[in-house]
């Protein structure tokens, strides 16, 4: 790894699985949480495969890198863990609007998440303040209960469009990525 003190973002790395089958054959998946891991993000401006050297449209995507792991393909997902509070009351799983220790610092539009243990939700309100309305099981998870103190984490859902480069010697990987939204 080049420089290990530019990995400041922190990183979930998450394997999909069949949560169920319908009658129907429809398929409904979850995810998991592999790992956590530093990494960083970059800007992309480097071409994609295939791209023309006089021709270079970039897609809307970004970069991360991060120290070097096998099997890391575009049947995983990123989720950058962001800034973080905690639940000022306990809820159950039901529950559709929460009140939270200190406001995060969200985006915005419908890319705002919050992890709370396992489950993550979508917040669909109040971003601006410490009371949110929100989309429980979100993102393949499961609607769960979630006792008073739990720690609330922003996040933000990144699809792996493709591995833009390994280097086994350096000891790493750059990916390229889609954010959700």
């Amino acid at each position: 790894m080049k420089d290990p003190g530019k990995l400041r973002h922190r990183f979930a790395i998450q394997s999909r699985s069949v949560a169920s089958t319908s009658d129907a054959g429809e398929q409904t998946y979850s995810w998991a949480t592999d790992t956590t891991v530093w990494g960083s993000r970059e800007a992309d401006d480097i071409p994609s495969e295939g791209e023309q050297a006089d021709h270079v449209t970039t897609m809307t995507s970004e970069l991360v890198r991060m120290r070097y792991r096998s099997g890391m393909n575009a049947s995983k997902r990123l989720l950058h863990l962001r800034d973080s509070t905690t639940l000022s009351a306990g809820i159950n799983s039901s529950v559709t609007s929460l009140t939270i220790g200190a406001a995060l610092k969200f985006e915005g539009a419908n890319l705002d998440y919050i992890q709370i243990g396992t489950e993550v939700l979508r917040v669909t309100g109040g971003q601006t303040t410490t009371t949110l309305a929100v989309e429980r099981g979100s993102l393949g998870t499961t609607a769960a209960s979630h006792s008073s103190g739990a720690t609330v984490q922003r996040v933000q859902k990144f699809e792996i469009v493709g591995v833009q480069r390994v280097d086994e010697v350096a000891g790493e990987i750059l990916l390229r990525v889609k954010r959700d939204g």
